[in-house]
């Protein structure tokens, strides 16, 4: 009887720490992320269709030089986003910019992300899988899907 009390309450702890606050998009955003990809479909005008990558992937061979892009971004709390667009050449920086802009939740739906930075606001639903964030959202008559990860 002893047993089967300890292992009901055992599995209650689990399952009470195991669905914890930690788990909300809020508190799982928080940190810095390297954009992985930025992709644009379905768009009302086929020509704005287009795939960026960024990181390691993004490096290409430019006449003997490799050249690469970088951006993170920071998400810190409460609602403070800092991106950083980094362009390297053979592992050295050639360019560096920096932009400040906020994000929010939605209060009606936990997934809705919406960033605002350059004086443009996105929104879209974000996931988490891992150390993977996906944000999936329309812009300009396109679907994007903006991938990263930590």
């Amino acid at each position: 009887m002893k047993f089967s009390n300890l292992l009901f309450f055992a599995l209650g702890l689990f399952l009470f720490t195991s669905c914890g606050d930690d788990d909300k998009p809020a508190d799982q955003v928080i940190g810095t992320w390297n954009i992985d990809s930025v992709e644009y479909s379905d768009c009302d005008d086929e020509i704005n269709n287009d795939l960026e990558i960024y990181g390691d992937a993004s490096c290409e061979d430019n006449g003997g030089e490799e050249e690469c892009q970088n951006v993170t971004l920071s998400f810190t709390a409460p609602g403070t986003l800092v991106s950083v667009f980094t362009e390297t050449v053979n592992g050295e920086v050639e360019e560096s910019d920096t932009g400040n802009g906020t994000y929010s939740f939605s209060d009606t739906n936990e997934n809705e992300l919406t960033i605002c930075q350059f004086g443009d606001c996105v929104t879209g639903i974000v996931s988490f899988s891992g150390s993977s964030m996906t944000l999936l959202g329309s812009d300009d008559g396109c679907v994007f899907t903006l991938r990263a990860s930590k």
